[in-house]
Parts: C-alpha cells; structure tokens; sequence
C-alpha cells in the first residue's frame, strides 16, 4: 500500500513536467526548421538554443504549474488534473484536573505529531498518506494510508486504512472538533480500518458503505483469523449554508470479532492526558456478533451550534 502511495507522488510530479518538456521539444523543431531553410546562421540557431533551454523552460513551468500555501504547500497544475500537498498538525495539550474520588493526575503531553501528504493523479484517482510521531513507544503511527478512485458524478471507491463511515465526530477532522478531545460515548464507535468502501453525495445527502478488516497494528504477529465489519452511513442536510445549517445522520455496523471471541470497550473521560478510564467493560468473551448503531443531530443557526450523537 505505501508503495502505491510513493508511486502515486511520483506519478504527480511527472504528470506536472510532462508539459513543460512537450513544448520545449516544439520550440527545438521550430528552430532545426528555421536553420535547415537558413532563416537563421548557426550562430543565431545556438544562442536561441542555449536561451531557451532557460528562460523557455522557466517561463513555460511558471504557467504550467501552480504553487500555493493554505492548509500546507500545494503544487497544483493548471488543469487540476494533477496535485500535491504536504501539510501537518503540533498539538500540544495541558490539563489541570480538581481531582475528586479518582485521581487523574494533571499534566501534559504532545497529543499530535502529524505529517499530512494528499493529492490527485489524473483528476479521477486521489491518495492521502498521514502519519504520526507523537507516541514515544513507536517510531511511526500510521493514520491514513488510501488511495480512491472518483467517477465525474462524484461515485467513489476507496481502498486502504482510513476511517470506517460511523459517527459525525469521528469522522470530523481534529482540527475542526469542538472540544479538546472526542465525546467519551464515541468508544462505541469503530475507528480507523484496513477495507474498502463505496461513497458518494448529492446535493443535501450522502451514503457510504464498505467492508473492513483490523487496524494496521492489530495483531498482525497473531495467527487467529482476524475479524470483519460491515459498515454504511447516510447523512441529510434539509438546509445548509455558511451560517445556517440541519444535519441528520444514521449508521450502523455489523462486527464479528476475531477467533479470540472477544471485545473490550474502555475511554478516558475526554481528556487524553489523563490514562484512568471512566468507561470500562472488562473484557467480554464468547461474542459471535454484535452491532453498532448511530444517530447523529447538528443544528447551526447563526451563532448558536448544537451536535448530538
């Protein structure tokens, strides 16, 4: 899969020269033309060429390519066919808690180290490779790591390690959630799966579905079969703007447990900095099956924000 993602890159940045040295080879045409006519003396013919071999390319890249900076650094091409964009996230958190019956223990720690690269390939084909460094007892996190596929009327398949489609929060970046960390009750909620998935949206609508396996680190030195979920999402959107909006969604899940027969379900009391777990079911074995449900209410109206899930 990371292979296919390096290729990807590599692809783009062809993809963005290809251009430059089809027109340069144009311009070397025209001039052996000139030459071979006597329109111009051998001398004029290596001066032009030696200029644009420099100029010409520089100019011709300067109007093929598009450099910009936003979320990260992106190089674009003109007709969007082609792009890559390297950009990440430093948070830093501190927590300071009034300790009551369970002591939490106040303090700090670097919640995220993040490396982002995304972009597309051939307008259809796009690809996103995030990785983590903030956990001290590995050198790498892998976040996402996929590759789609889009049709021009927005159907997509998507193939890797990427978030199953369940609940709006999880699904919400965490740059843009609203508080510090995630509702508790989202323990409940699958997260980041190896699968593959269908998607696509309309105007006010969207539905997903998809199959999923483990997580990249999970027991991948176990010789048990590993388990298996079948996930889908529909959201509506009655009304929406930019200061105005009504979102409606449901999920659910089918999982089967690994050979193990097991599931455990444990969280923090939304902070991170603390390791005491306020939900904790123990470890419940014997399961064959079991399912996930969701539903999800957001309500934006002017300054006022509601969520619910």
């Amino acid at each position: 899969m990371y292979g296919i993602l390096i290729v990807s890159v590599f692809t783009v940045l062809c993809g963005l020269t290809s251009t430059v040295h089809a027109e340069e080879n144009q311009l070397l045409e025209l001039m052996d033309i000139l030459k071979d006519k006597g329109a111009i003396t051998d001398k004029e013919y290596e001066q032009l060429k030696a200029s644009s071999s420099h100029a010409g390319s520089s100019a011709t890249a300067s109007s093929d390519v598009m450099v910009s900076t936003g979320g990260g650094i992106e190089v674009q091409s003109n007709d969007g066919a082609f792009s890559a964009e390297i950009g990440g996230r430093l948070m830093i958190d501190y927590a300071h808690y009034r300790e009551d019956k369970v002591p939490l223990g106040s303090g700090t720690e670097l919640r995220r180290a993040r490396i982002d690269l995304e972009g597309t390939v051939y307008a259809n084909w796009s690809y996103e490779l995030s990785v983590d460094f903030s956990d001290t007892t590995k050198e790498v996190e892998i976040k996402d790591a996929y590759i789609a596929y889009t049709t021009l009327s927005d159907h997509s398949i998507l193939i890797g390690h990427y978030k199953e489609p369940f609940s709006l929060e999880v699904l919400t970046r965490s740059k843009y959630i609203t508080f510090m960390e995630r509702a508790l009750p989202n323990e409940l909620a699958p997260g980041r799966n190896i699968g593959i998935a269908y998607a696509t949206h309309w105007d006010k609508s969207s539905f997903a579905a998809g199959l999923f396996g483990e997580a990249v680190d999970d027991g991948a030195d176990s010789e048990d079969d590993e388990g298996w979920a079948l996930t889908a999402r529909g959201t509506l959107a009655p009304w929406a703007s930019k200061r105005k909006a009504l979102h409606l969604g449901l999920a659910a899940s089918r999982r089967k447990p690994d050979d193990s027969a097991e599931v455990k379900f444990s969280e923090r009391p939304e902070s991170h900095v603390t390791d005491v777990k306020y939900v904790n079911t123990g470890t419940i074995t014997n399961v064959d099956y079991y399912t996930s449900l969701g539903a999800e209410l957001a309500l934006v109206a002017g300054p006022l924000s509601l969520q619910g899930e």
